[in-house]
């Protein structure tokens, strides 16, 4: 957690730490301890992933459709 403060803290423009403030962040922080703790700190090796389908769905707004 330190470490990510450490990255996050800009000292230039204040003295205020910021640290883990949002659930994204604290994954992350998560994310890093584990690589820390089961591999050594290494990453494990990058697996390709492709897309293979995007699906794009309508939500029609009945507020403002005038219809029921």
């Amino acid at each position: 957690l330190d470490c990510f403060g450490n990255r996050c803290t800009n000292l230039t423009k204040s003295s205020k730490f910021l640290g883990v403030e949002t659930p994204s962040q604290n994954r992350y922080v998560g994310y890093f301890q584990k690589v820390k703790e089961k591999c050594n700190g290494v990453p494990p090796e990058e697996i390709p992933l492709g897309l293979q389908q995007v699906k794009i769905t309508v939500i029609v707004d009945f507020m403002y459709s005038g219809t029921l």
